[in-house]
């Protein structure tokens, strides 16, 4: 299977602040929207930090939850805890899932070696204050296949953004492990 990745960062690609969004939750519509259609009925893999800031696991719309930690979890209905993230792509090939990588910093770093489609919203704004970021792209390694623009609107989007997809232009390294 093919392994996907999706994010929203902004201008300096701040991800995070303090293990929430840089942005104000519910501002951004269009990209929950965005996120909800493309996580659909798929395994999202994410860090520990990443599960422990929802107030839910994503269950709904067919989700399976993956998180990859070393610690112990609470676990959740719909929510599995693996110990790398090879184990996490490995558990959702046998649950016949479509794997998405949704977060943090780490769980990106670590997999983006390993990712062949990144679905990214390129949000037009700075965000100061960010302690998580989303790594470069090797312009080498990567091409732009898609992009939508979407205006701020007052109580839709707060800030203009860009939908992108990017696919890998060359094969993955190696695998890392996280």
């Amino acid at each position: 299977m093919t392994h996907e990745m999706i994010v929203a960062y902004g201008r300096n690609r701040e991800i995070g602040s303090h293990n929430h969004l840089p942005w104000a939750y519910g501002t951004m519509s269009a990209d929950m929207r965005r996120f909800r259609n493309l996580t659909e009925g798929k395994a999202l893999i994410m860090g520990r930090k990443t599960f422990e800031s929802l107030d839910h696991p994503l269950t709904s719309h067919d989700r399976t939850n993956i998180v990859v930690t070393s610690h112990r979890l609470a676990h959740d209905i719909g929510v599995s805890a693996v110990g790398t993230l090879a184990a996490a792509y490995e558990l959702a090939d046998r649950k016949h899932r479509q794997a998405i990588v949704i977060g943090g910093q780490m769980m990106y770093c670590a997999a983006l070696s390993q990712t062949d489609t990144l679905y990214a919203t390129e949000i037009a704004a700075d965000f100061p204050g960010c302690d998580a970021y989303f790594p470069a792209l090797p312009a080498d390694e990567w091409s732009e296949v898609a992009r939508e623009h979407f205006p701020a609107r007052r109580g839709l989007n707060t800030h203009p953004m860009d939908f992108v997809t990017y696919q890998r232009s060359i094969s993955p390294r190696l695998p890392l492990e996280l």
